[in-house]
């Protein structure tokens, strides 16, 4: 499959799964993986085994699996199930998020490019002022990655602007009518990713 398929993501296991089924999971997609000679990325989302960053780091860390896992960083996700845009420089984040992304990165071979909010893994548009410090934080973040895959001698960097349709993009009450023209919005990530990639990578 590795001729034709670059990469399968997957929306694996379940948030109810701990971190031993997790592991034993994870182990036979690994094999699956070795056996069809294919890359499997793994996708922190919402009700799937890495749907937060703190059962994402135990998992990682799992002795048995370190280091044999790739990661879809979908962290839109993460930000709306915690509530929170996370800040390696706040008190509350500063003892764990760094390493966290560090982590996370050290695995990443894809990016969902979503920038999400505190009470929803998507905002409506990415270029309104209103949401300036979530685009910031995932642009952060994906900057992480993108140096974690540099020094690890990636030849490309996969990202996906991933702003979606309804339910994902908002819509007005009764005429479902969307409050965003989503081609426009995925155009203008691309443009902030590419912008971002070339001013921190390239320039690197």
């Amino acid at each position: 499959l590795g001729d034709v398929v670059a990469l399968i993501n997957l929306h694996s296991g379940h948030d109810s799964w701990n971190v031993e089924q997790a592991v034993t999971y994870l182990q036979q997609a690994a094999k699956f993986a070795e056996e069809f000679s294919v890359r499997i990325v793994h996708e922190t989302h919402r009700q799937r085994l890495f749907y937060n960053p703190y059962v994402t780091r135990d998992i990682l860390l799992h002795e048995s699996i370190r280091g044999q896992i790739e990661i879809n960083a979908d962290l839109s996700h993460w930000v709306c199930v915690c509530e929170h845009v996370f800040d390696k420089d706040s008190i509350r984040d500063k003892d764990w998020w760094p390493q966290v992304v560090k982590l996370v990165a050290e695995h990443c071979s894809l990016i969902h490019c979503r920038v999400g909010h505190m009470e929803g893994p998507q905002v409506s548009d990415p270029r309104d002022p209103a949401y300036a410090k979530e685009v910031e934080a995932h642009l952060g973040w994906w900057t992480e990655i993108w140096k974690s895959q540099a020094a690890r001698s990636f030849k490309e960097c996969w990202c996906e602007p991933e702003h979606g349709p309804a339910p994902y993009l908002q819509a007005l009450p009764y005429t479902r009518q969307p409050v965003a023209d989503l081609w426009e919005v995925n155009n203008a990530v691309r443009d902030l990713v590419k912008a971002r990639f070339k001013e921190q990578i390239y320039a690197s």
